[in-house]
């Protein structure tokens, strides 16, 4: 099959040609043979008995017919009424300017009609072979993603491992020139809506991990050095801190050994919120007093984490870095966690069923 015959398949498949055969012109002479012999002078009917089968009118073509219809007959017998343009047009939910072009095909000359149909399928088969092919993020784009992604969900400035963490995605690739994504990614919504699902599904994806490795260091009651520093293996050039300790220490206090709880998370970040507006209101015109009650808060999780799972200064392991001995990258990364945290738009759902259920039971 040449690439023709392929354009004319697709052509059909759309609805833009017939289904049904078309004669062509080569097999006329034979159409003609078999009218003639009916017309001869022997035959029992009379050309003006004889009634041509309306499939076997001649369209077009080189070889003369006294049987074939002028070019105004022909018309006047294919004419389609307006009532069946108005039908085709409802039926196939055709636009406004293609509906224009359906009532300018059914008054044309039926040489006017090849010429109309055969530019359609010609446009058909420009648009085919020029389509550009959809783009998606390269492996190294995905990479980047996935390193960024764990940049935020490791940041102790964040709001919660759920709470603004695809934000804070994007706004790290932003500031740091779109990490080798197309200069277009976000203006183009088709661009910006395959890296958007590529941020959620590495976010989902490292979280997942997390949870796993949380589930592993409590059955094998490694202390809360060796959690985090399993945790940040696969991360770039991020250093542990005491912050960073105290986060992974509610988050293992909080895991219930159910790997596949899907409102884990969510119940997390419900959590920190609660712990950041109860320090809140114990120091409602006092900002730093404020983060000190919310800091002696963590503090007091990870000295019970210690009691669980063992000191790590006791342990030989090794002691978290000082904020004054974080590198550029690590110190960018909580400043775009910082720059949207406290958004509780984006507060977990869940929590916000499990009230509604409460109060409607009470």
């Amino acid at each position: 099959m040449n690439e023709r015959d392929d354009d004319f398949d697709r052509a059909i498949a759309c609805g833009l040609l017939p289904s049904s055969p078309i004669i062509p012109p080569d097999d006329l002479p034979n159409e003609q043979a078999a009218l003639e012999k009916t017309h001869s002078p022997s035959g029992t009917s009379s050309h003006s008995d004889q009634q041509v089968p309306e499939n076997r009118l001649r369209t077009g073509g080189s070889h003369p017919s006294e049987y074939s219809l002028s070019d105004s007959e022909e018309y006047e017998a294919t004419s389609a009424p307006d009532a069946l343009v108005q039908k085709l047009a409802t039926t196939k939910r055709l636009k406004t300017e293609s509906i224009h072009e359906l009532r300018r095909f059914s008054k044309a000359s039926p040489r006017d009609r090849d010429m109309m149909m055969f530019a359609s399928i010609m446009s058909i088969h420009d648009k085919l072979n020029t389509a550009e092919k959809a783009w998606s993020p390269s492996p190294d784009h995905l990479l980047t993603i996935r390193k960024y992604s764990i940049a935020i969900l490791l940041s102790t400035k964040s709001s919660g491992f759920k709470v603004g963490a695809r934000q804070g995605v994007a706004d790290l690739l932003r500031k740091m020139g779109g990490g080798g994504l197309p200069d277009d990614w976000e203006t183009c919504p088709a661009k910006l809506n395959r890296v958007s699902k590529a941020i959620s599904a590495a976010l989902t994806i490292f979280r997942s991990e997390m949870k796993a490795k949380v589930a592993y260091s409590k059955e094998v009651k490694t202390n809360i050095a060796e959690l985090t520093d399993d945790i940040l293996a696969p991360a770039h050039n991020l250093k542990p801190t005491a912050e960073l300790w105290a986060r992974m220490a509610l988050v293992r206090g909080m895991f219930k050994d159910d790997v596949e709880d899907s409102k884990f998370w969510d119940n997390v970040d419900t959590k920190m919120k609660d712990m950041r507006e109860e320090a809140k209101k114990s120091n409602p015109t006092d900002v730093n007093a404020e983060k000190r009650t919310l800091h002696r808060m963590f503090v007091k999780g990870l000295e019970f984490d210690y009691k669980q799972y063992g000191n790590p200064a006791s342990g030989g392991s090794t002691l978290p870095t000082p904020d004054s001995q974080l590198d550029q990258w690590q110190i960018t990364v909580e400043e775009t966690s910082a720059a949207i945290a406290g958004n509780d738009s984006e507060a977990p759902r869940g929590s916000r069923r499990r009230k509604r259920t409460r109060n409607t039971a009470s």
